[in-house]
C-alpha cells in the first residue's frame, strides 16, 4: 500500500475478478485499507463499460495486465482526455512492453505506474517497482521484494543461491500459502523443507535486489543438441517493430516430436505489416537457432478472465495447423 502510494482521495478503478488474488487481494483489500474508493464498471472485462466509468467516476488509479490495458487503449471508444485523472496504478500477470509503458506513462500522464509481480500463493504481491522509477527499469524488471516478503534467486538443478547477474529460479518466502488444498504431494514439491515456495519463474536479480523475469521453467523451448531458448529473448525482439502491439512466442512438438518455435503477432490497428518483413527483422537481430520457423499475425490472443494470454493453447492451434 505505501509503495503503491494509494490515498483515502484516490478512486480505484477494478475490473479483475474477484476471485482472483489480484483482484481481491492486490487491490480490493489494498484499497480499503488505504481508505480509498472503489469503482466496479462491471461483473466482467468489458472495456466499453470501463472506459465509460474512468471518465464518470474520475478514476485516479487503474490496474489490469498488458492485455487488458492494449484492449482499452485499441477500443473504439477510448478518449484519452477522460483518462486526465488517472494517475497511478499497477500492470501485472504478464511482462509490460515498453510501448505500452511509454505510451501509459507519456503520453497518457500516468507518471505513477508502477510494474508488480504477485502469485496467489504468497498471498498478493512479492516485489514491486516504484513509482519514480525509470521507465526502463519499470519495463525490464519486476521491481524488488516488499517488506513483507524475502526472494532469492537458485539453480534450478542444484538449490544453491545464484549470484547477481546469473539466471536460475524465482523463490519465495513471506506471508504463503499452508499448502494446496488436499494436495499434500503438490504442497511438498513447491515448498521445500527450508520454506521457500519455488515459483517456477525464472529471474536475475541485480545488485540492488531488481528482478528481471526472463521466462518460465516450463516454457524454455529444448532444441536438438541441448539448445535452450527462452521466449521473452524473442519476443523483446519482435516489440522492437512499432506496429505490433502484442506477442507470444513458445514451442511445440511436430509429428515427428521435433520441438518447432512459433510466434504469434497482434499488430496495431491499421496496420499492414506483413509476415515477410517481421521474420526478415528477425533474422537481423537474432541468430538462426532463436528464429521461429512459424510466424502468424492473429487478431486477438485466447486469455483467462483475468487476463492472462493461454500460452498452451496457442501451442494447439500451433499443432492443428502445422503439426
Amino acid at each position: 500500500m505505501e509503495r503503491q502510494g494509494l490515498e483515502p482521495n484516490d478512486r480505484i478503478c477494478l475490473f479483475f475478478p474477484l476471485y482472483h488474488m489480484f483482484g481481491n487481494t492486490c487491490i480490493a483489500l489494498t484499497g480499503l485499507l488505504a481508505g480509498s474508493s472503489i469503482v466496479i464498471p462491471s461483473k466482467d472485462f468489458e472495456p466499453a463499460s470501463i472506459l465509460s466509468a474512468i471518465a464518470k467516476e474520475q478514476c485516479t488509479a487503474i490496474y489490469g495486465s498488458p492485455s487488458m490495458f492494449s484492449a482499452l487503449l485499441e477500443h473504439p471508444e477510448f478518449n484519452e482526455k477522460a483518462w486526465a485523472s488517472v494517475k497511478k496504478g499497477i500492470v501485472g500477470g504478464a511482462p509490460c512492453p515498453a510501448p505500452l509503458m511509454e505510451r501509459l506513462v507519456n503520453e497518457l500522464g500516468i507518471s505513477g505506474l508502477e510494474v508488480g509481480y504477485g502469485i496467489t500463493e504468497a498471498s498478493s504481491w512479492v516485489t514491486m517497482t516504484k513509482q519514480d522509477d525509470p521507465i526502463d527499469l519499470r519495463v525490464s524488471t519486476i521491481g524488488y521484494p516488499l517488506p513483507c516478503s524475502e526472494v532469492k534467486i537458485v539453480d534450478p538443478e542444484t538449490g544453491e543461491r545464484c549470484k547477481s547477474g546469473e539466471k536460475g529460479e524465482l523463490c519465495t518466502k513471506g506471508f504463503l500459502m499452508k499448502g494446496y488444498y488436499r494436495m499434500p504431494g503438490a504442497t511438498k514439491a513447491a515448498i521445500d523443507d527450508e520454506g521457500w515456495f519455488h515459483t517456477g519463474d525464472l529471474g536475475i536479480m541485480d545488485e540492488n535486489g531488481y528482478v528481471k523475469l526472463v521466462g518460465r521453467l516450463k516454457e524454455v523451448i529444448r532444441k536438438a543438441g541441448g539448445i535452450e531458448i527462452l521466449p521473452a529473448e524473442i519476443e523483446e525482439v519482435l516489440y522492437l517493430l512499432s506496429d505490433v502491439s502484442q506477442a507470444q512466442v513458445f514451442g511445440f512438438n511436430d509429428k515427428t516430436g521435433k520441438t518447432l518455435i512459433a510466434a504469434f503477432v497482434k499488430v496495431k490497428e491499421g496496420s499492414s505489416l506483413q509476415v515477410e518483413t517481421i521474420r526478415k527483422m528477425l533474422a537481423s537481430e537474432l541468430s538462426g537457432e532463436k528464429i521461429p520457423d512459424y510466424i502468424k499475425i492473429v487478431e486477438d490472443f485466447p486469455v483467462t478472465k483475468s487476463g492472462k494470454i493461454q500460452k498452451f493453447r496457442l501451442a494447439q492451434m500451433a499443432v492443428e495447423q502445422w503439426g
